[in-house]
């Protein structure tokens, strides 16, 4: 089974009970793709993290590492003019690398099968605000994408504008990929999709399968309710972490409850 998680910060963390409910079911994840925190978690999983070390590890989180505490107004106002952006990436490349290793997994190609990488991310090229496949397209900047860190692709994808400063490589900058494309499914032909969405777009999405045919994707496509959340909500979200745990592993499972009685109703 191919999985692709959607881009949204701090609402991400959703994907954790996700994750735990497809292990339930014994459901075998062969090829992850997302965006942002989508490309974190893509990673991770594909590294061969299972949800319960991924709640061990948030559990243990330093958040100051990673979200320092609010600035004050005028410090704040004079890193966002200086840099247009409050944090840079470091931080996060240094933890994620860490976690990676713990696995034995460091690079792209040590999740590549044949000619193609278990893992994709998506990035933008901010320069030509072009969409940018990570890692694949990154020949086309004269680097080779077995060798390249899967850290550094995964920040490259979420270097969120007004956040984060831009990821730079070599000569060239990139940000969250979410700035043109934040939920890539068309990366494979089958896939089962994650999208954090309000309340509202649960029940209008319930609405348009019951009067309309759904597309060709959207039937594998489940959606997870964070409409507590903001994706830069991020201090908020990791207190509440179990919230959003609760809320993916609820609407994984009601999303799988409703396609076997479907199946038994054939």
């Amino acid at each position: 089974m191919n999985v692709v998680f959607q881009g949204g910060g701090i609402k991400g963390l959703a994907y954790v009970g996700a994750l735990k409910y497809l292990e339930e079911r014994g459901l075998h994840i062969k090829k992850c793709a997302g965006t942002s925190i989508g490309a974190i978690m893509a990673a991770l999983v594909c590294a061969g993290y299972k949800s319960y070390e991924l709640v061990e590890i948030l559990n243990n989180l330093d958040i100051d590492m990673l979200w320092p505490k609010k600035k004050n107004i005028i410090d704040k106002t004079i890193s966002t003019v200086k840099q247009k952006s409050l944090y840079t990436l470091d931080v996060l490349e240094r933890f994620l690398h860490s976690l990676f290793s713990k696995k034995g997994v460091t690079k792209f190609s040590d999740l590549k099968v044949g000619n193609d990488y278990q893992v994709k991310m998506i990035t933008t090229f901010l320069k030509e605000k072009k969409l940018i496949v990570i890692p694949n397209d990154l020949k086309y900047f004269g680097i080779n994408p077995d060798t390249f860190p899967l850290a550094k692709g995964a920040c490259m994808s979420s270097a969120l504008p007004l956040v984060y400063s831009p990821y730079k490589l070599n000569e060239y900058k990139f940000i969250d990929g979410g700035v043109i494309d934040n939920f890539p499914i068309w990366l494979f032909d089958e896939a089962l999709g994650f999208k954090l969405s309000k309340e509202s777009d649960i029940i209008n999405y319930a609405q348009r399968k019951i009067f309309k045919a759904p597309k060709k994707k959207e039937k594998n496509i489940i959606l997870i309710d964070t409409s507590k959340y903001k994706a830069t909500d991020f201090r908020k979200g990791y207190e509440e972490r179990y919230y959003l745990f609760n809320s993916g592993y609820y609407h994984t499972k009601v999303f799988f409850d409703n396609y076997f009685r479907k199946r038994l109703e054939i």
